[in-house]
């Protein structure tokens, strides 16, 4: 079989990576009101005092926009946290709610946070997120089921009163965890150093 002469296979094979990388990141105003909504969440933040009614206020706003799976990648790589900003670390709780809407039992949603998000994985119920990188603090708290992967290290608290699920951290964990958990069961892969 004669290839045609127009085939140059270096030539083809850069638009076909450009082509992928471009899908990605295709929808940016999915992105943009992904993240206009993450601001309105923190603007609410300390409205709600309760852990499941802020969760709640993040599946509100969660239901007023359509995105995918690769957009919550995108995202995650574009968050970035101003820590002199009370409670903005605690983003991971929204992000939760989002993976929650369109996460079933049996799906994986890559997440890929550039700076420790605080509050990953809070109140989850199914399905896999696997975190590529550094999280923050309370990873996994009220935890009640799915599967939660970290390709890093955790901050404090991880799965503080978690009651179901699996934290499997291929990094280590700062601090204590477990704290309050009824259930449920954190994997911790490289020890601590003193």
């Amino acid at each position: 079989m004669k290839l045609p002469k127009s085939f140059r296979p270096e030539k083809d094979l850069d638009s076909k990576i450009k082509e992928l990388v471009n899908l990605l990141d295709s929808n940016q105003n999915t992105i943009k009101n992904i993240l206009e909504s993450s601001e309105e969440f923190i603007s609410k933040y300390d409205d709600y005092h309760d852990i499941r009614k802020l969760y709640g206020l993040g599946q509100d706003l969660s239901m007023k926009i359509d995105y995918t799976d690769s957009d919550l990648t995108v995202l995650s790589e574009k968050l970035r946290i101003d820590n002199t900003i009370p409670f903005q670390g605690y983003i991971g709780i929204y992000l939760n709610a989002l993976v929650d809407k369109i996460a079933g039992s049996y799906d994986s949603i890559l997440l890929a946070p550039q700076e420790p998000i605080d509050g990953l994985g809070t109140l989850m119920e199914k399905g896999t997120i696997i975190i590529k990188g550094n999280v923050g603090n309370y990873t996994g708290s009220y935890m009640q089921g799915g599967y939660m992967i970290v390709k890093g290290h955790t901050g404090m608290q991880t799965g503080y009163s978690m009651r179901g699920g699996i934290i499997d951290v291929r990094g280590s964990v700062q601090g204590d965890y477990g704290i309050a958990s009824g259930g449920g069961r954190i994997i911790v892969r490289v020890r601590k150093q003193k």
